[in-house]
């Protein structure tokens, strides 16, 4: 499916709303910065209060993928240590990949939780993968966090094979308000929004229509 080019199609008694496509892919010159967008956005939703960035020994690994995928996993078995074993209740954070200017995975995570020693964390990751940089910082409002979102998240996150981009765990944004039940039926339809949108809103509408993203008509009789 070429982005942009297919349209979702939702239909109820009175109108018809129209939304485009996209691929949402992060190869596609479109769709990537809008994804940086989200990710900035739900990165600061999150309200983290501490910074953490792991690094590796980049002469322990063959390749920078290997090397992205045992940072990943480092991580992984940090958090769980500190909830099993120093009492973290709560450990909720997103974590990004970014290449370094040589090609070496940095691993920034922006979490909501309690203190977090850099010692400990140091220790961990020496004893895991022979890394024992980090860096731990506190996050004293939001601000401060829009501050490291813009500096390190949202940069040009990298994705390493065999890892993702970026994750998060599972509370680290607030719950979703309810949404009020729709009778609107949906369709998937390979014709361009654009010709859905002409069709029902006539050629007068043609500059509105090309930076629209979706658009809501009055049912046709």
């Amino acid at each position: 499916m070429i982005c942009g080019q297919s349209t979702l199609v939702g239909e109820d008694q009175q109108t018809v709303k129209l939304v485009r496509l996209r691929c949402h892919s992060w190869t596609c010159s479109y769709c990537a910065q809008r994804r940086k967008k989200r990710l900035i956005k739900e990165a600061v939703r999150g309200s983290p209060n501490r910074f953490i960035t792991l690094t590796v020994n980049v002469h322990r690994y063959d390749t920078p993928d290997e090397a992205a995928q045992a940072l990943s996993i480092a991580w992984r078995r940090a958090r769980e240590a500190l909830k099993r074993y120093h009492g973290f209740k709560d450990l909720e954070a997103i974590m990004v990949f970014e290449r370094t200017r040589a090609g070496w995975p940095h691993l920034h995570i922006l979490a909501r939780c309690a203190f977090i020693s850099q010692k400990w964390l140091s220790g961990f990751m020496a004893n895991r993968m022979d890394s024992p940089i980090v860096d731990v910082r506190k996050i004293k409002g939001a601000r401060m966090a829009a501050g490291y979102v813009a500096k390190y998240i949202g940069k040009d996150p990298h994705r390493f094979d065999g890892t993702k981009r970026y994750w998060r765990t599972r509370h680290y944004l607030p719950p979703k308000a309810d949404r009020a039940p729709t009778t609107r039926l949906w369709r998937v339809s390979m014709a361009c929004f654009d010709i859905w949108a002409k069709r029902l809103a006539g050629e007068a509408h043609t500059d509105a229509i090309r930076e629209a993203e979706n658009m809501v008509f009055a049912k046709p009789p």
